[in-house]
C-alpha cells in the first residue's frame, strides 16, 4: 500500500498508531505504509487541494486517503470508490448513524468514519457550586439564569470575567455552533439530508429566528463578551484558560488539551444545553473519514485496510492520544475511552451533520452564507427573521432548489375573476347590442354617411379584444397562450383598421376635385383593409410558427411564482413583439394623420377624433399585457 495521508503529528501518538498497524499488517500479510504530513503546516485545505490534484491527474499512487467530514461530498464522484460492495456490513453497522452521515452521497457509502470532533460545554464546576449549583445547566434558560446570578458576584472582585463564550467570528467554527443552537431547539440548519428546506414555513422561521435573538440579546445584555464576535477556537478556549469565562462551547479535542494544562480552578463536562432538557446534547460533527482511492489497483486490500484503520482498536487509540469521540458506540463504555470521556457524556451527545453531503459539492459557499449573515445578526446590524428568511432563499438559489412553491395563478373561482367574466360579459352584450342596432338601421340615412361595414369591423373588432382578459385567468395552456396572441394582434388590428378605413374614405372623397365614385373609394378601401389584415396575420402565423408562446414559469421577488405564457428564444420574442407594434402602430398613426388631414380640407367632415383616442389607450393596455 501507498502512504495514508493523515493530519497528525504527535511522536507519542504516531508511534503507538504505527505499533498497532504494523501488527495488524503482519497479521493479515497486507503491507501498509503510513505518511504523516507536517500538522503545523498542513491543513484540511491543502488536503482538499491535494485530492483535487489527484482526482485530476486520476492518479493510482495513492490507495487510502483520510479527510476531514466535510469533504466526500465534494470528492464522491471524482476519486472516492463506492464501498457498499466492499466493506462488510458488521463494519457499517457498528457505526453511530450520526457519524455516517457525510459519508453517504445519494444513497451511496464513500467512507468510513475513523472519529469524531464535536461540541460540548466546559463549566467552572467551583464557580457553579460556590453559587448554589451543582448541576450544569440543561438548557439555555437555566443558563441565563444561572449567569444572571453569577456574574454580579464574580464581576465585583474580576471585571473581566465572562459567562458564556463560543466561536462566533465569521468562519466555519459559527456555522458549528448555529447547527447545534438549531439542534437544540429540534431543528434542522436550512438543508436536511435529502437537499430539503426544513426552514420554508414562517413557523419554522421564526423559530429560528428566535434561536438566534437569544445570542444577540445576551451579547447586549453582556452574558457573552462582545469581543466573542471575533473569537475562534484558539481566542475562546485561552479565555477559559484564563479563568475568565463561566461556560465554554468547544471542541472535545480542545478540552482534552486543557487537560493537561495547570490551572487554579476546577471544571467539568457536560452536553449542550438545548431550548428543552429533552434536546440537550447537540454536537456538530468533525473528525475524520477514510476512503478508498478510485483508480486504485488495490481495491480489494485498501477496503481491509479501510476496515481496520475505522475500527475498535484504532478509534480507541484516537481517542486516549488526541481526545477525539470515537464514532463506535459499543467503546462508550471501554474503560479507557472513560478515562477521558465519561459514557454518560457520550450516550447524551447527539451527533448533528453539517449539510456538507447534501449541498450538491457547494458546502464552503452554503456555510459562508451561514456564518457571515449570522454573524451580522449577532452583531446587531442585521435582523434575525429576515436573514433566515435571505439565507433559506439564498441557499436554495445557490442550489437550484424549488423554494417558491406551486404557481400562484388567478383561480376561475375566485372574486377578481368573478368580476372580470361579469365586466367582459357586459361588454359582450353592449357590443352584440350595438351590432344588432346598426344592421336594424343600415338603410337609415345616418347610416349611408359611415358605411355598416366598417362600423362591424370596429365592434368585431371590440369583441376579440374584449375576450383577452379571460385568456389571464387560471393556468394558462398552449392553446390559451396562443389565443392571447391571436386575440389581442387581431381584435385591435380589425378594429383601428376599420377606424382608419372610414377616414381615408372621407380623404378620398373630399380631397378628389372630381369626387370619387363609390365603387372606386371601396374597392380601394377594401384593398388596404385587407392588406392590414394580411399583414397582421402574416406575422401572428410567423410567431406561432417559428417559436410560439408556451406557458411558462416566472419567478416574482424571490418569493412566489406564477405560470405565464411567453417564447424560448427571448430575442426572437423582442423582435416579434416591436413588429406587432409597429403594425398598431402605423395604424393608429395613420387614422390619426387622416383625421387631422380631413379637418383641414373639409372642416365641417366629421372624422374619429374620440374613437382615435380610444384606440390608443387600447393600444397601450395591449402593449402594457404583451409586456408582461
Amino acid at each position: 500500500m501507498q502512504p495514508f495521508a493523515s493530519l497528525a503529528g504527535d511522536a507519542t501518538f504516531i508511534a503507538g498508531y504505527t505499533n498497532l498497524v504494523d501488527a495488524w499488517s503482519n497479521q493479515t500479510g497486507i503491507p501498509v505504509t503510513l505518511f504523516w504530513p507536517d500538522r503545523m503546516t498542513y491543513t484540511t485545505d491543502d488536503m482538499s487541494l491535494f485530492l483535487e490534484i489527484i482526482a485530476q491527474q486520476k492518479s493510482r499512487t495513492w490507495d487510502v486517503f483520510s479527510m476531514d467530514v466535510i469533504w466526500p461530498a465534494t470528492f464522491a464522484d471524482r476519486i472516492l470508490l463506492p464501498l457498499d460492495r466492499l466493506v462488510s456490513p458488521t463494519v457499517v453497522a457498528q457505526c453511530d448513524p450520526g457519524a455516517l452521515g457525510p459519508s453517504i452521497i445519494n444513497g451511496t457509502l464513500y467512507s468510513l468514519p475513523t472519529c469524531a470532533e464535536g461540541g460540548l460545554l466546559i463549566y467552572r464546576s467551583d464557580i457553579l457550586a460556590k453559587y448554589g449549583y451543582h448541576q450544569p445547566p440543561k438548557t439555555w434558560d437555566e443558563m441565563e439564569q444561572m449567569l444572571s446570578t453569577i456574574l454580579p458576584g464574580e464581576q465585583a472582585t474580576n471585571p473581566s470575567m465572562a459567562g458564556f463564550v463560543s466561536e462566533l467570528r465569521p468562519y466555519e467554527g459559527l456555522t458549528c455552533n448555529v447547527a447545534e443552537w438549531f439542534a437544540g431547539a429540534n431543528l434542522t440548519m436550512f438543508l436536511d439530508a435529502s437537499s430539503h428546506l426544513p426552514l420554508a414555513t414562517p413557523e419554522s422561521q421564526a423559530q429560528a429566528a428566535a434561536v438566534l435573538s437569544r445570542f444577540r440579546r445576551w451579547i447586549q445584555q453582556g452574558l457573552i463578551p462582545s469581543a466573542a464576535l471575533r473569537y475562534a477556537e484558539y481566542d475562546a478556549d485561552s479565555k477559559f484558560h484564563f479563568g475568565t469565562t463561566v461556560f465554554l462551547r468547544t471542541w472535545n479535542s480542545d478540552s482534552f488539551g486543557l487537560a493537561s494544562i495547570p490551572v487554579n480552578f476546577t471544571w467539568d463536562l457536560a452536553p449542550l444545553p438545548g431550548e428543552t432538557a429533552d434536546w440537550i446534547g447537540a454536537s456538530t460533527l468533525g473528525g475524520g473519514v477514510i476512503g478508498i482511492n478510485r483508480f486504485s489497483r488495490n481495491v480489494t486490500r485498501a477496503a481491509r485496510v479501510i476496515e481496520f484503520l475505522s475500527g475498535p482498536e484504532i478509534q480507541r487509540q484516537i481517542t486516549t492520544g488526541f481526545g477525539m469521540r470515537p464514532t463506535i458506540p459499543a467503546l462508550f463504555n471501554d474503560p479507557d475511552v472513560n478515562r477521558v470521556y465519561n459514557a454518560a457524556l457520550l450516550n447524551a451527545t447527539r451527533i448533528i451533520d453539517r449539510p456538507s453531503s447534501s449541498s450538491r459539492g457547494q458546502y464552503l459557499a452554503v456555510s459562508n452564507l451561514i456564518y457571515s449573515r449570522v454573524n451580522l445578526v449577532l452583531a446587531g446590524f442585521a435582523d434575525a427573521l429576515s436573514t433566515i428568511a435571505f439565507l433559506n432563499t439564498a441557499i436554495a438559489d445557490l442550489l437550484g432548489i424549488d423554494h417558491f412553491g406551486a404557481p400562484q395563478n388567478v383561480p376561475w373561482n375566485t372574486l377578481p375573476s368573478i368580476i372580470a367574466w361579469v365586466i367582459i360579459s357586459l361588454l359582450v352584450i353592449v357590443i352584440l347590442f350595438l351590432a344588432a342596432l346598426l344592421f336594424r338601421q343600415r338603410d337609415a340615412a345616418s347610416a349611408r354617411r359611415v358605411p355598416t361595414e366598417f362600423l362591424a369591423g370596429v365592434l368585431a373588432g371590440c369583441f376579440l379584444g374584449s375576450l383577452v382578459p379571460l385568456t389571464y385567468i387560471g393556468t394558462p395552456t398552449s392553446t390559451t397562450c396562443s389565443m392571447r396572441m391571436i386575440l389581442m394582434g387581431l381584435g385591435f388590428t380589425i378594429m383601428t383598421s376599420c377606424m382608419a378605413a372610414q377616414d381615408f374614405r372621407v380623404y378620398l372623397i373630399v380631397s378628389s376635385p372630381l369626387r370619387r365614385v363609390a365603387a372606386d373609394v371601396n374597392r380601394i378601401l377594401w384593398r388596404s383593409i385587407l392588406a392590414a389584415w394580411v399583414l397582421e396575420g402574416v406575422l401572428i402565423g410567423v410567431w406561432l410558427s417559428i417559436d410560439p408562446f408556451v406557458p411558462m414559469d416566472y419567478k416574482v421577488d424571490g418569493s412566489w411564482r406564477y405560470t405565464g405564457c411567453g417564447c424560448n428564444d427571448t430575442l426572437f420574442q423582442l423582435i416579434m413583439f416591436v413588429a406587432q407594434c409597429l403594425v398598431c402602430g402605423c395604424l393608429v398613426a395613420v387614422c390619426v394623420w387622416l383625421a387631422v388631414r380631413n379637418r383641414s380640407v373639409a372642416p365641417k367632415t366629421n372624422t374619429s377624433g374620440a374613437a382615435m383616442s380610444r384606440a390608443a389607450y387600447l393600444m397601450l393596455i395591449g402593449a402594457s399585457a404583451a409586456v408582461r
